[in-house]
């Protein structure tokens, strides 16, 4: 069982989000994702796509059963979360709402930072649809600076 430090949590469901995974042959997918929600009891990670978006990524998590979430904040702390994925199903209500609040928000911060909302809307306007669940194996400081690299739990 990880524990997981607040920080990290905060930054996980904050920052600005990636997952990926790599096909049968390890060849590389990536696609920005749209919100998480961590759950601690479960020692899980949601991660909320768009499938349309997402449709390498999806289909190499079914097969493979691994993802890698990256998150990173403005500030530069970063984490990267690996482990095996779990589910892959529908967006619950709950979550669709909170995947809708993360991309209001960083569109907001974009904005604030000179780029043009249109922009960030081709991406982050677009509703999630699919939760990919990761049971987490191992968390990683990607902060660059001396512990870069080094698991946290």
């Amino acid at each position: 069982w990880m524990e997981i430090p607040q920080n990290c949590q905060d930054a996980l469901v904050r920052g600005i989000q990636q997952i990926g995974s790599a096909n049968v042959d390890l060849k590389p997918s990536h696609s920005f994702a749209h919100g998480a929600r961590i759950n601690s009891a479960a020692n899980t990670i949601t991660v909320f796509l768009c499938k349309e978006l997402s449709h390498t990524v999806l289909k190499d998590c079914e097969t493979s059963k691994r993802a890698v979430f990256y998150s990173t904040l403005f500030s530069h702390e970063a984490y990267q979360v690996k482990g095996n994925v779990t589910k892959i199903e529908p967006l619950s209500e709950e979550d669709r709402y909170a995947s809708q609040e993360y991309c209001e928000k960083f569109i907001q911060a974009t904005t604030e930072m000179g780029e043009p909302p249109e922009n960030t809307r081709k991406i982050f306007g677009r509703a999630a649809d699919t939760a990919i669940t990761i049971e987490l194996e191992q968390i990683f400081d990607q902060t660059p600076g001396p512990n870069a690299g080094k698991p946290i739990s």
